[in-house]
């Protein structure tokens, strides 16, 4: 007998009760599933909430000419001045589509920009959900959500660039000297510290990395430095709470600008002596920098002791500013219920702007808001950091799925991602870095064996140099194609100095197993049928360019490499030293990259947008340089076949999702990348359907020849005529070689046939072929039916007709411009 309320799985000696009862229990599961699949959410019914009357109430209460509520409280509720809260409105009216009020398809009105930005500064000020502001401003909680997202995005966007910048040279200098005034330390730009934010949405799996034994809860780390004005200067916001003030300060890029020789260079003196940069005050736990001042930690004489009190005094400017901080926007003082670690991230640096904007606006702050701020924007407000992906996540069962929609997002959002535990061995990349140094080190004489030879990429010197009036990046690169092995120019990879090409042999194969390990990955992250993807790059070229960038003495004026996205399929990139240089363009806005140590930063190249259709985009980055210290790093590019073409994956085209590029081959599409000047994305560009200008493989659309002659035309329209034609030599086609296939097949005339090919293919670059195979049937159907195909109407003709920027169709071929010179014919191609 079967057990109660289980299925009988016994064998064929069961009786027919049993089968009976198994049936009746099976009826019975059926039915409560049933039952339970019936018992839904409904979709919540639509309140009409009075978004109109909640409008006209809240202007009444704030924003009229005679409001109900006075200045005084309003500054209460809204945490500043209703003059600074209504410019921050009309800048996201006028800017931000999403705060322009909308008009339902009833013609009612939708809530207003002061109802969103009400709902939203209520939330950051009172730290309370956004349902509570329902019975006032008449919003949903999850359209109170999304406007509070949309803010804190439209106040660093528009404002962070100002009111988080870096200290410029004048306000260094006036910096110095209001420390100096109020606290008595010269050179003193301001107190370094960090504030700990309460994460109650931490996922369990990470509250280790969290939460840090002298805190309750886990939490993300604020580290910022503010002046004694409490304006905010520095923030770095997103390191685990379990890290102490020193770990947060090595992933900061506080001194970055240091670092690489491009900050401000503001003396001052102290005692006699001359310091070329300013200084923080930082308690005990920070290294002994020249770029801190810290407090002795046991004084022993009266002047130790007056100076520990002054230092821990001046100290409390950035204790005042979290202060100041925590107590105008409770959302940053209670734990925080938002799930991702970016979202917490854009909703701390908008407090942060906001703060330092009510200090302007209240004519505290120590420095004036300059007129003009030098690109590129503060780091600190894109530290959103470039996403970061681990191989043995993608290649584990329990963590694939999770690691591949990182992957997508990074591809999709990005273009860039920064890729570890990828499996090239660390021995071998410090090889790498350490030889390829020594390579650019060698003297001149000895690298003059490497130079490249005029017309060529390949060896020493400057890519894409087209013109001697073009401008030139401010550095060297090496540049060779590495595999396949039959590719390798013979003066170049097989003449390198040992042990140099055996170490670039071994990286050259490491590098490309990683690479086409990746590339499955991305195709199973898109869905894409990994064998398409396997097809084009199994066998495809990979070049490497070797990067050097000297110091500069003007590093302002120059570019270590020009702005330009890699009309390649996927690229890896090492970073050979510490020094940084690699921005990336997102968002209209030029973002440095810090590399991670050994990782490799891979980026999407036009190959490969093309190949997913657009979903995933190549993205401009350049490299910019300093002037104290050099910066070196290594490309590898894979592509595609060189006897290969592509184009969108066959599995990626639909009809929703029609293809956006034309199929271009390899070769070409190489041969045009290495004729053309590096800038943007123009190469891609030409190769996208429906794209404007240059067109290397498409035409623009022009009028039938064919129709143009049934108008009985009196003379040849000017775009036709060729001034100055050479006149043929030879008017007769006997001459041209002809060549027989089956004396070609045959054994007695083989060796002479052969012959005459050969002298025709290198005489004449033509021949006449007869005894080709093809039956003379088929070639008079061919001819019947092409004539056929021709006299169609026209209104036939045109549902063949070519598109603009396409090449297969009725038309003419490689015409891209309005000005360029027609052929007296009519064309129909079409790929079979």
């Amino acid at each position: 007998m079967a057990q109660p309320g289980y299925l009988n799985d016994s064998s064929s000696t069961d009786t027919d009760e049993d089968w009976e009862q198994d049936a009746q229990i099976f009826a019975h599961l059926v039915q409560q599933a049933n039952a339970s699949s019936s018992i839904r959410r409904s979709k919540a019914p639509n309140i009409d909430r009075g978004r109109v009357e909640a409008n006209a109430r809240l202007m009444a209460d704030y924003f009229d000419d005679n409001p109900m509520y006075p200045e005084k409280t309003f500054k209460r509720r809204f945490r500043m001045s209703r003059n600074l809260f209504t410019r921050i409105v009309y800048d996201l009216y006028t800017l931000y589509p999403y705060f322009q009020q909308q008009y339902d398809a009833t013609g009612l009105p939708g809530l207003s920009p002061y109802q969103k930005c009400t709902a939203a500064i209520r939330q950051l000020a009172y730290g309370i959900t956004g349902d509570a502001w329902d019975d006032y401003v008449r919003m949903g909680e999850s359209t109170a959500r999304k406007c509070l997202n949309h803010f804190v995005e439209g106040i660093i966007q528009m404002y962070g660039k100002v009111y988080l910048r870096k200290p410029t040279y004048e306000d260094i200098q006036q910096l110095y000297a209001a420390h100096d005034d109020r606290h008595g330390f010269p050179g003193m730009l301001g107190s370094l510290d960090c504030m700990h934010w309460e994460w109650a949405m931490c996922p369990v799996a990470w509250q280790g990395q969290y939460h840090r034994g002298d805190k309750p809860h886990p939490s993300i780390i604020l580290e910022a430095a503010a002046s004694q004005d409490t304006w905010i200067w520095h923030a770095f916001f997103g390191c685990p709470g379990a890290m102490n003030d020193l770990n947060v300060l090595n992933h900061s890029p506080i001194f970055e600008d240091v670092y690489n020789g491009i900050a401000p260079d503001r003396t001052f003196q102290v005692n006699g002596a001359t310091y070329k940069h300013g200084y923080y005050l930082g308690d005990g736990i920070y290294h002994e920098w020249a770029t801190f001042v810290k407090a002795f930690s046991y004084p022993e004489d009266d002047k130790r002791i007056k100076f520990k009190g002054a230092q821990e005094a001046a100290r409390k400017d950035i204790e005042r500013a979290f202060g100041i901080l925590r107590k105008r926007w409770n959302i940053i003082k209670q734990p925080s219920r938002f799930m991702e670690i970016p979202t917490m991230r854009k909703v701390m640096y908008a407090c942060i702007i906001l703060h330092n904007m009510i200090l302007e606006n209240k004519n505290k702050a120590i420095c004036v808001v300059p007129n003009d701020i030098p690109d590129p924007p503060n780091p600190q407000l894109t530290e959103e950091q470039l996403p970061i992906i681990n191989m043995e996540y993608l290649s584990s069962i329990d963590s694939k799925d999770s690691e591949l929609e990182k992957l997508h997002l990074a591809c999709k959002d990005w273009g860039f991602f920064q890729l570890i535990n990828h499996g090239v061995s660390c021995s071998l990349l410090e090889r790498v870095k350490q030889e390829t140094q020594e390579f650019f080190d060698m003297p001149l004489k000895e690298k003059k064996k490497y130079w490249q030879p005029d017309g060529d990429l390949e060896g020493f010197g400057q890519a894409f140099v087209m013109s001697d009036e073009q401008k030139l990046d401010w550095a060297d690169i090496f540049y060779l194609v590495t595999l396949p092995t039959g590719l390798r120019k013979p003066h170049l990879f097989p003449k390198l100095p040992l042990p140099f090409r055996d170490t670039l042999q071994e990286y050259s194969i490491e590098v490309k197993k990683a690479a086409l390990k990746t590339l499955v990955f991305i195709a199973k992250a898109l869905n894409m049928e990994v064998e398409e993807m396997k097809v084009l790059f199994d066998n495809g070229m990979q070049a490497m360019r070797m990067n050097y960038y000297p110091p500069c003495p003007q590093p302002e004026q120059v570019i270590g490499l020009t702005p330009h996205s890699d009309a390649t399929g996927i690229t890896f990139l090492l970073q050979l030293n510490q020094v940084e240089g690699l921005e990336i363009k997102k968002d209209g806005m030029w973002i440095p990259i810090k590399s991670h140590h050994d990782a490799f930063i891979v980026n999407i190249g036009d190959i490969l947008e093309s190949v997913t259709n657009g979903v995933y985009k190549s993205i401009e980055h350049r490299a910019t340089v300093n002037s104290e210290k050099k910066r070196l790093s290594i490309a590898t590019f894979l592509s595609p076949d060189v006897d290969g073409d592509f184009g969108p994956a066959p599995s990626l085209v639909t009809p929703d999702t029609p293809a956006r590029f034309t199929r271009v081959s390899v070769l070409d599409f190489l041969k045009n990348l290495f004729s053309t000047e590096l800038k943007g994305k123009t190469i891609i560009d030409q190769y996208h359907h429906g794209s404007k200008g240059n067109i290397p493989w498409g035409s623009l659309p022009f009028p039938s020849v064919q129709e143009l002659v049934k108008e009985s035309l009196t003379e040849v329209p000017p775009r036709y005529i060729r001034p100055n034609q050479e006149a043929p030599v030879i008017s007769s086609f006997s001459q041209v070689p002809i060549i027989n296939m089956e004396y070609l097949s045959s054994t007695d005339s083989k060796d002479s046939e052969l012959e005459k090919l050969h002298l025709a293919y290198r005489d004449w670059g033509f021949f006449q072929l007869i005894n080709h195979g093809v039956s003379c049937s088929l070639l008079e159907k061919v001819k019947q039916e092409t004539q056929e195909l021709f006299d169609m109407p026209l209104k036939e003709k045109k549902k063949y007709w070519q598109q603009a920027g396409d090449l297969e169709g009725f038309g003419q071929a490689f015409v891209v411009s309005h000005e360029q010179k027609l052929d007296w014919a009519d064309m129909l191609e079409f790929r079979c």
